[in-house]
């Protein structure tokens, strides 16, 4: 199974009520880590995993390999992928070859991505150059990890963020790319039965 979210403070408790609170998760930290400093901003997110599971630790990818991953994360039913920089991000998982990791465990473990994590589960994340730096990052071009067969565009109905992506949606359009936005109010289910959008 494979979820993809804009915002866990909205729709974590959907969620969870729809997966078993007594696994374990861990959270892939990696987007946030590119920058130092305040990051308070994380605290709401953080707040909003733990009151659905209790039993959850925080991890990174860098520096590590997938030899790690297999003896690390061997105990977590949950692996969610969250906030941050999203070229950032996708850069150390293929850089730690996360990615193949990923696909090893996919029928036996959840995959949560939200946010940057959500965007890196689809296609492509060439969309977020209206948001991210892709400069401090080498994602050469901006291929994915393909595990759902379309581009994720998260966050989509804040003005912010929307008034950004409006000059990259033409391209999309006539480019005739596959892509689904989630709000902050909604997720995505993935699972061999197909996909199903959901709304809190």
């Amino acid at each position: 199974m494979i979820i993809a979210l804009s915002n866990e403070t909205i729709v974590m408790k959907h969620i969870a009520d729809r997966i078993w609170r007594d696994q374990k998760l861990v959270y892939i930290d990696t987007a946030s880590n590119w920058q130092s400093g305040d990051k308070t901003w994380l605290d709401s997110q953080i707040w909003a995993i733990k009151k659905e599971y209790s039993a959850f630790s925080r991890y990174s990818l860098e520096w590590k390999t997938i030899s790690d991953f297999r003896a690390d994360l061997s105990e977590y039913d949950i692996i969610h992928m969250w906030w941050g920089q999203t070229a950032y991000l996708l850069h150390h998982i293929m850089q730690t070859w996360f990615d193949s990791y990923l696909k090893e465990v996919l029928t036996s473990k959840i995959i949560i991505g939200s946010s940057a994590g959500a965007k890196v589960l689809g296609k492509n994340i060439g969309h977020v150059q209206a948001l991210d730096d892709f400069s401090i990052a080498d994602v050469k071009d901006g291929s994915a990890l393909w595990l759902l067969n379309f581009d994720i565009w998260a966050h989509f109905w804040k003005e912010k963020y929307r008034k950004k992506y409006n000059h990259v949606l033409d391209i999309a359009y006539k480019n005739s790319q596959s892509w689904i936005y989630i709000s902050d109010n909604s997720y995505i289910i993935s699972t061999e039965l197909g996909i199903e959008i959901c709304n809190v």
